[in-house]
């Protein structure tokens, strides 16, 4: 059975969760301790908390990020979950079909089995594997950690249980302009599909008359030309200019988590709490979550051509990803804090300009992570600007170093290639999908 309205089932599942979550001491966040300068759980398992150039979840586990798609009668379904975590806001998100961490699906925990986990394993699935990809998580705030976002295609809709529903993917789509209703691991994986698979066969993406007329989307992505080559040298020569950084940064932290307070550093701190669900694979756990007193903002800049929308995308350093650099938005609130490449003035100064001056297509609040962050909010736009660049000629020098113009045929390349794009540029391009 297909649910009418995917929101409406979300809204469902929010009156009627049982999830509670707890604040409580680092003293009573047992299994959880300091060992060895982290913090960690004595097993070693899910994640533990090191201190570098601040603190970071270090997870080596890859996690499995799965969406079970279908096609009937002219429309495509999707196999959704109403995924309580709780660290999100709203606490019931919808997610992939599976959302699951190496030390939940082998059931470390003790607890029930991951519902649909065979169908949507790439290795064991029945269906066609769409799209395959390790992608980043979160640079400024996971260390190295990468996820494994998969999209797969079967005949017939697998047996669904409670908390999972069969909706149309365009009612998903549309759930990108609504705040805090679609989680961040369900956005990566849907821009990190090739986007041909998420409209009917024999459609063209950006051309159902969902987007808006005045936007070359259709044509972008339909373009003979890409900018992948381009885009890709760019990634790589300024990989390449951060090695040596890269090589004097220790593989342990630099260090150690001695006592409690160091879990406290500026705007972030490790907070922790106790949470019981009778819908999770267990039943109650603790453990310790990610809080950063600032909401973030993240702004995605588009220009209209000739051959149709461009999107502007910034090379950006991080000190937690594995690659050093993949591409991010445009404009973020944290740029001044030194993650970006573009060290000069006046491109900043050139970009919050033409943000101010441009028309803001798409606004939406998104909260992250909600499985490893406590409330971590962010606002992501889509503005229209009318200018290329600086025109400056040391600002334009600098903003070519690290930014790009690229085509849609040429985003979705991009987002689909593994450690190429950031989490937050991920999120970003799933507001352009609600108009696929």
């Amino acid at each position: 059975m297909i649910v009418s309205d995917v929101r409406d089932w979300l809204n469902e599942k929010r009156t009627s969760t049982d999830m509670l979550v707890r604040e409580i001491t680092f003293d009573a966040c047992t299994p959880w301790g300091l060992a060895a300068g982290r913090l960690t759980r004595p097993d070693g398992r899910y994640f533990s908390v090191v201190l570098r150039d601040g603190l970071y979840i270090d997870q080596s586990e890859i996690g499995l990020l799965s969406i079970i798609v279908m096609e009937s009668a002219g429309e495509v379904l999707v196999v959704v979950h109403a995924k309580e975590e709780p660290g999100n806001v709203g606490m019931v998100q919808l997610a992939p079909t599976v959302q699951a961490t190496e030390s939940n699906y082998l059931r470390i925990h003790g607890g029930e089995a991951t519902p649909l986990f065979a169908e949507a394993h790439p290795e064991s699935t029945p269906g066609v594997v769409l799209s395959d990809s390790l992608q980043s998580e979160h640079g400024s705030r996971f260390w190295k950690k990468r996820n494994r976002n998969v999209m797969i295609s079967m005949i017939e809709p697998p047996p669904v249980s409670t908390n999972l529903a069969i909706a149309r993917l365009d009612d998903l789509l549309d759930a990108m302009f609504d705040d805090y209703v679609v989680n961040t691991d369900a956005r990566s994986v849907l821009a990190a599909t090739p986007w041909r698979h998420l409209v009917p066969r024999g459609s063209v993406p950006f051309s159902r008359g969902r987007a808006p007329e005045d936007m070359g989307l259709a044509r972008s992505f339909a373009s003979r030309e890409s900018q992948f080559d381009d885009a890709i040298a760019m990634l790589e020569r300024l990989r390449s200019s951060q090695e040596a950084w890269r090589l004097g940064m220790p593989e342990e932290p630099i260090c150690d988590i001695a006592t409690s307070s160091d879990l406290r550093n500026g705007q972030q701190e490790i907070r922790f709490v106790e949470v019981s669900s009778s819908r999770r694979e267990v039943t109650t756990w603790r453990q310790p979550l990610y809080y950063d007193r600032e909401e973030d903002i993240q702004t995605l800049i588009t220009r209209e051509a000739t051959e149709g929308t461009k999107v502007l995308l910034r090379a950006r350093h991080e000190t937690g990803l594995l690659s050093g650099v993949e591409f991010g938005l445009s404009l973020s609130k944290r740029d001044s804090t030194g993650h970006d490449l573009a060290a000069d003035d006046g491109v900043q100064q050139w970009l919050t300009h033409a943000v101010q001056s441009g028309t803001v297509r798409a606004r939406v609040m998104q909260s992250e992570e909600g499985g490893r962050f406590m409330d971590a909010r962010c606002a992501y736009s889509v503005v229209e600007i009318f200018e290329k660049g600086p025109t400056n000629r040391a600002a334009q020098e600098a903003f070519d170093r690290s930014f790009i113009w690229v085509n849609l045929r040429t985003l979705n390349e991009l987002a689909c290639t593994p450690l190429t794009t950031t989490n937050e540029l991920r999120s970003g391009v799933s507001l352009l999908l609600a108009w696929l």
